[in-house]
């Protein structure tokens, strides 16, 4: 008498063999799943602090530089959202402007500039950005 289907199967070995060799893969991956969250992180954490110095200059354009000798502070929490109070928060932008020490050769021109100088603060680091800026 003849089979209806030939005898070919996986052998208890083999199938424990290839279980074994997805298990160490998938292990494997895991481990670098946890890696690239945390590089992922300090990233976006790298690249918010540029970017809150650059919305400040751009304030600064749109709606005036603060008087000379004036500082303001600013507080942002990790993702970038402003708070009203230094409670919590991750990143402290302090921000001033005056007016630049040489002369331009357009006076109405020369009127409006200002040099902003805007410093923040995370976890001890520390950065100061200068930038001339055409106020309106």
């Amino acid at each position: 008498m003849k089979r209806a289907f030939p005898a070919s199967a996986f052998s208890l070995v083999e199938v424990t063999l290839a279980l074994g060799i997805v298990s160490f893969v998938l292990i494997a991956l895991l481990g670098l799943l946890g890696v690239s969250i945390n590089a992922s992180q300090r990233s976006a954490s790298g690249t918010l602090a540029p970017r809150l110095v650059q919305s400040m200059i751009a304030k600064v354009e749109r709606d005036g530089a603060p008087a000379d000798g004036t500082l303001l502070t600013f507080y942002f929490d990790e993702t970038g959202q402003e708070k009203t109070g230094a409670e919590n928060a991750a990143y402290t932008l302090t921000l001033s402007a005056r007016t630049p020490d040489e002369e331009t050769e357009l006076p109405e021109v020369g009127q409006r500039l200002r040099v902003v100088i805007v410093t923040i603060r995370s976890g001890g680091a520390e950065q100061t950005v200068c930038s001339t800026v055409l106020i309106p």
